[in-house]
């Protein structure tokens, strides 16, 4: 999706609830993250790489989920999590009212390229990190353990995709 009209979408959110025009929207280069409110702040923020590489109907959807906590929270007064007035808003807004994205739904998304690659030489398995772990040594796998499962963990020179999950890993 291209990030103006994720822009678009902002101020039209902002016109039809003029509430909002007092809230900032931004991105953050978190990978992990597809977007965060913080109420405090008054802001919005998407995951730039979210936004610019998954469809525009999940895009839309994570800006209207952020949107749906802006106004319940302003509504309250406080935060509200993800509770019945949040459902609420979602369901005013077009959203999906869930907190997280279901694992089908997280199968159609673009997965963002790792930098930094565990292996697990007791069964090959592939740990993948977005950021540079704090100890490159002791981390372990469960299923070999920590003296057969001791992982190797190196940088990758190319990033790499993470392999989708599959119900035997």
């Amino acid at each position: 999706m291209k990030l103006e009209e994720l822009e678009t979408e902002w101020k039209c959110l902002q016109a039809a609830y003029p509430v909002l025009a007092t809230w900032t929207f931004g991105y953050y280069n978190r990978k992990r993250s597809f977007g965060t409110c913080w109420f405090h702040l008054k802001r919005i923020k998407l995951s730039r790489w979210h936004a610019e590489n998954d469809s525009t109907k999940h895009v839309v959807d994570t800006l209207r989920h952020e949107a749906a906590h802006a106004l319940a929270d302003t509504e309250a007064g406080k935060r509200v999590g993800h509770g019945s007035e949040w459902k609420r808003w979602c369901r005013l807004l077009g959203a999906t009212p869930e907190r997280l994205v279901n694992r089908e739904t997280m199968k159609q998304l673009a997965k963002p390229p790792a930098m930094w690659m565990g292996v697990c030489p007791g069964c090959g398995k592939e740990f993948h990190y977005y950021r540079k772990p704090k100890h490159l040594t002791g981390s372990f796998c469960l299923i070999c353990g920590p003296i057969k499962g001791q992982l190797v963990i190196s940088r990758v020179k190319k990033p790499q995709t993470p392999k989708q999950p599959s119900m035997f890993d």
